[in-house]
């Protein structure tokens, strides 16, 4: 299957927000590009998961409108990743079998196919240095194995370990037993956390799962409680709860409580929105008719205790949410991909609140989102 890319850079009218592009045919992706902040949007695969913090290439902004640039024809399907493969400060990224490092000019060259095959469907993935070689290394799922692809720093990744069998639904990379190496943490299509330590060699040990009670659709992690341990939020969307689990520092958690939230959870992230030094939660959901949803930010009250301080209504079928500080000022801003109306809901951060922008148009229903 053949697709393509299309570019969307900043105008240079001066104007302030974000510009529709035209409309693409399904099967295409877009990236939009604001200052240093590339967005990729694309027509098949699922949500891609990039650890964070990431290195910023450059101070990132967000104000001036976006206006269609060239197209790139890519192959495969799948998820986006995104990240600075051969370390030259310029964004590259990984789609369906092929590997695209981008270039000064804004354009993308491709190196080469990835050691599997082209119709494998990469589904789920995370970035890090995972053996530690100062190279950037990914896990990711085809279709049912999870696996560790080593990069060499020019773009190039050799297969390494098949971490396990099982599809991962969401999946993290965390220090979670907080030795200084990147773990794993996912669920499956069970009841039940997976968590797999990095020896900081490219290898990864299981270790006993933790009883969550349902299928986890969709983690986050952070020190919650401000003990120094890694915590896990976990959300799913057949119920209206969060599982909070709190972390022994050992790779294993204990549920702790939960949070209730209102309509069924599509996706969670944890984010310091008033920048008090406590993780709060971000979250999507969805009333069980389906017709409505809503974007809503549960401030944190220490002690692993949340209150809702904020909601906004968003399109129906929300499926991406994406968290980066776009006007360099200190405080997580918001990204909200909803499929009806087919449209990304931008909310800044400041210092009262969440102030939400004008929705943003893509012109093909996104399924793929990643920045970097």
């Amino acid at each position: 299957m053949r697709v393509g890319l299309r570019f969307q850079r900043p105008a240079t009218d001066g104007s302030v927000g974000l510009k529709p592009a035209a409309m693409l045919p399904p099967g295409w992706c877009r990236v939009l590009l604001g200052g240093a902040v590339l967005l990729l949007v694309s027509s098949a695969g699922s949500p891609v998961v990039v650890p964070a913090p990431m290195p910023r290439l450059a101070p990132p902004r967000l104000a001036r409108p976006l206006f269609p640039g060239p197209s790139v024809p890519v192959r495969g399907s799948g998820s986006v990743v995104a990240g600075d493969f051969n370390a030259d400060g310029v964004a590259d990224f990984i789609y369906g079998s092929l590997v695209m490092l981008g270039k000064a000019d804004g354009g993308f060259q491709e190196v080469t196919d990835l050691p599997f095959n082209q119709y494998d469907s990469l589904r789920v993935s995370a970035l890090g240095d995972f053996n530690e070689d100062g190279h950037v290394d990914f896990v990711g799922a085809l279709d049912s194995r999870l696996s560790f692809f080593a990069g060499d720093g020019t773009g190039h990744f050799a297969p390494g370990q098949v971490i396990s069998t099982s599809t991962p639904v969401p999946l993290l990379a965390a220090d979670v037993n907080v030795d200084g190496h990147q773990d794993l943490v996912w669920s499956t299509f069970a009841d039940r956390l997976e968590v797999n330590l990095g020896a900081g060699d490219g290898t990864f040990q299981p270790q006993p799962t933790s009883l969550v009670g349902f299928i986890s659709t969709t983690l986050a992690t952070a020190d919650f409680d401000g003990d120094s341990r890694p915590d896990i939020v976990a959300g799913t969307y057949s119920d209206s709860r969060l599982t909070i689990l709190k972390g022994r520092g050992d790779g294993l958690f204990d549920v702790a409580g939960t949070v209730a939230a209102t309509g069924y959870i599509r996706e969670v992230v944890a984010a310091d929105v008033d920048v008090d030094g406590r993780p709060d939660l971000a979250i999507t959901t969805e009333m069980s008719d389906g017709l409505a949803a809503n974007f809503q930010i549960y401030r944190n009250l220490g002690a692993l205790a949340f209150t809702l301080r904020h909601s906004f209504p968003i399109g129906a079928g929300p499926s991406f949410m994406l968290v980066e500080d776009w006007d360099a000022d200190g405080r997580d801003d918001f990204a909200v991909v909803s499929e009806y109306p087919q449209e990304i809901r931008v909310f800044m951060s400041r210092a009262g609140g969440l102030e939400p922008r004008p929705a943003f148009r893509p012109g093909t229903q996104p399924s793929s989102v990643v920045v970097a």
